[in-house]
């Protein structure tokens, strides 16, 4: 016989021994569905990006040279001759050298196949000479040097610290300047920049020097439209320096500043020729990327 203290418990020990023994039935049991047989193991996680191969070398510490590559073509029965010079990196195997020599080689041949297609089917006056000549240059503390002159005072190629611009990577910038003449009343010219990173491997594009969703371009425009009306002889012409894109494809990085170009006919008429502004890096700084290619002067010039 149960005692009368005991028959009072014994119905709380059976309904919390049922609450246990629910809690430990699988969900699928209480379901009536049958308990799985086999739990596969599960998969690492897939990489969402793959990543350049780190440089096990910093670069700028390469014992490389800036030479000079040149090629000529030529189209006799349309009296057309060009003269191509290129930049090439000697003295280092280095993966990032060798990417940066196959963008620019790539890029001066799809230049020369252009020209060279463009010329054999235009109708040339008789006796007279036509040509596109491509140059390179890179910024000096002033901006793109007239010449195009790369080469050191006494015509010795630049080594890396000669070339390298460095404000949080290192970086070379080329300006591309093709010379040209079809007929008309003058010759015509074509500018195309590179803008190498060596700490990624990759070309930049403007967008990778500022914070993603910054209004870089106003800011651009704003100074580039003051500083051409301040400076140019000629009513300037507006809507070629206003915040677009294709305003500002022709750019670099100079020592002092970013530099961008304005081609022929873009602000002004040709006569006033082709114009570039350096933007001091303290006229960005708010808007330069902390991780990007001028990162130092986001630190230092604000």
């Amino acid at each position: 016989m149960i005692p009368a203290r005991a028959s009072r418990f014994f119905p709380l020990v059976l309904i919390l021994l049922a609450v246990s023994l629910a809690c430990l039935l699988p969900q699928r049991l209480l379901e009536g569905q049958p308990p799985p047989t086999d739990i596969p193991t599960p998969l690492p996680p897939v990489p969402t990006a793959i990543q350049p191969p780190p440089t096990p070398t910093p670069v700028s510490a390469l014992q490389w040279q800036l030479v000079l590559n040149e090629r000529r073509a030529e189209i006799p029965e349309r009296n057309f001759r060009m003269v191509v010079q290129s930049p090439r990196l000697e003295g280092s195997d280095h993966p990032y050298v060798v990417w940066f020599n196959n963008l620019v080689e790539d890029a001066v041949q799809a230049r020369m196949d252009e020209d060279l297609r463009w010329y054999a089917e235009i109708e040339n006056p008789d006796g007279m000479s036509l040509f596109s000549d491509v140059y390179y240059s890179i910024p000096s503390r002033e901006g793109w040097s007239e010449d195009g002159d790369v080469s050191s005072q006494d015509g010795a190629p630049l080594d890396a610290g000669q070339v390298l611009f460095d404000g949080g990577h290192p970086v070379l910038s080329i300006l591309f300047i093709n010379v040209y003449y079809a007929g008309g009343a003058h010759p015509g010219s074509m500018y195309w920049p590179v803008n190498y990173d060596f700490a990624t491997g990759s070309e930049l594009s403007l967008d990778d020097l500022f914070i993603p969703g910054a209004p870089y371009l106003e800011r651009l425009a704003e100074y580039c439209l003051a500083q051409l009306n301040a400076t140019l002889e000629f009513d300037v012409w507006e809507d070629g320096a206003a915040p677009l894109a294709e305003n500002y494809t022709v750019w670099g990085i100079a020592p002092q500043g970013l530099l961008i170009l304005f081609e022929d006919y873009q602000v002004a008429p040709y006569a006033a020729g082709p114009q570039y502004v350096l933007i001091p890096y303290a006229e960005l700084s708010d808007l330069l990327h902390p991780a990007g290619a001028l990162a130092r002067f986001a630190a230092t010039t604000s």
